[in-house]
C-alpha cells in the first residue's frame, strides 16, 4: 500500500525559530527535489487527529511530484513532540532527517516574540519563563507548540528519541548561526546529505522572520490555530484553493497583520541567566553529540 503512494524520503523536523523556513525554501528550489511549501503547516506526525487521516492524506501533498530524487516534508514541531519519531519510523526507517538548532536562550525569546505576534501570548517574557521554570505546562496543543519556550530548546533530549530509532547517519544537524553567516555552505552540505547535486545554487533569501505583533488576534487565531474550529469562509476556501495556495494566503495575511504592531522589549539579563543556567547540561551534551564547540550558547 505505502509503496504505491508518493511519500517523503526526507524531513526537516525542527527546531522552531531556527531557520527552518529559509532552509526548506532553499532545498525546495533544487531541481532534484519536490517540496510542497504547504506541508510545513501540516502537523501530520504529532497531531493525533491529523495522523489518523492516514498516509493517503499525507500523500496528497506530493501529488505533483514526478521523477524527483528527494520528496521533502516536515514540520518544525516534529522534533518536539514525543509521538513523532515512532510514526516517522513507521513510514520510513531510512528517512533522512534534517534538524536546525539555535542557541536555546535566543530561540526561547524568538519563540516568545512569535507567540506575541500571533496573538497567543499576553505575559511579559520574564513572567512566562518564571512560570515555566516553576513547572507550568499545557494540555492544549497550540499552547504546547507556542508557549513552552524552554521545553522546545531541550535539543539533546529530543534528538535522543530519534537516535533510539534511526542510525546517526540519517540525521543531519544544521546550526542557525551558520544559516545566517554561511548559507551557501550550509545548503550545499544539505544537498550532499540528501545525495543530490551540490553544484546547484539556490536564491538565498530569508523567510519567516519574526516581526511585529498581529493587529487582529482573533483573525490570526482563526487562520493559524488548528486546535480551534476554523471559520466557515476558510472551509470554503479549502474547496476552491490548493493546499499550497492556502499556505501562501495564510502567510500573506500574517504579513499584512504585522504592520503597525509593537514588538516586545528585549529580555532582561536576569532572565537570560536563568535560561542559560537551565540549558547548561543540555548544551554540554549537545556539544558531544554534534562534535562542535557551543560555548557561545552557555
Amino acid at each position: 500500500m505505502l509503496d504505491q503512494m508518493k511519500l517523503p524520503n526526507a524531513l526537516l523536523i525542527g527546531a522552531q525559530k531556527a531557520g527552518t523556513t529559509s532552509l526548506f525554501d532553499w532545498i525546495a528550489q533544487h531541481p532534484q527535489v519536490f517540496a510542497n511549501s504547504a506541508i510545513k503547516d501540516c502537523p501530520f506526525f504529532w497531531h493525533d487527529a491529523t495522523f489518523q487521516k492516514g498516509f493517503k492524506f499525507y500523500d496528497a501533498f506530493f501529488e505533483g511530484a514526478s521523477d524527483e530524487q528527494v520528496l521533502l516534508g516536515g514540520n518544525v514541531n516534529d522534533l518536539f513532540f514525543e509521538n513523532a519519531p515512532e510514526r516517522i519510523h513507521q513510514l520510513n526507517p531510512a528517512m533522512r532527517l534534517i534538524i536546525c538548532l539555535r542557541n536555546p536562550v535566543e530561540r526561547a525569546y524568538s519563540a516568545y516574540a512569535y507567540a506575541v505576534e500571533r496573538g497567543h501570548e499576553n505575559r511579559n517574557f520574564a513572567e512566562a519563563i518564571r512560570q515555566e521554570l516553576a513547572g507550568c505546562r499545557y494540555d492544549n496543543l497550540i499552547d504546547r507548540t507556542q508557549k513552552e519556550y524552554i521545553e522546545h530548546g531541550r535539543y539533546w533530549t529530543q534528538i535522543q528519541r530519534y537516535l533510539s530509532l534511526f542510525v546517526r547517519s540519517r540525521l543531519h544537524v544544521v546550526f542557525f548561526e551558520d544559516i545566517k553567516e554561511q548559507p551557501e555552505r550550509v545548503v550545499k552540505e544539505v544537498y550532499r546529505f540528501l545525495g543530490i547535486d551540490d553544484g546547484f545554487t539556490p536564491t538565498l533569501s530569508k523567510k519567516n522572520v519574526t516581526g511585529n505583533p498581529a493587529q487582529f488576534s482573533r483573525l490570526n487565531k482563526a487562520i493559524f490555530d488548528y486546535s480551534l474550529k476554523q471559520p466557515w469562509w476558510w472551509a470554503a476556501l479549502k474547496r476552491i484553493f490548493s493546499k499550497e495556495l492556502r499556505y501562501k494566503l495564510r502567510r500573506g495575511l500574517m504579513s499584512l497583520q504585522r504592520k503597525g504592531g509593537v514588538a516586545p522589549p528585549p529580555p532582561d539579563p536576569e532572565t537570560i541567566k536563568s535560561l542559560s543556567d537551565y540549558f547548561k547540561e543540555e548544551v554540554v551534551a549537545m556539544e558531544l553529540l554534534a562534535g562542535r564547540d557551543l560555548s557561545h550558547w552557555k
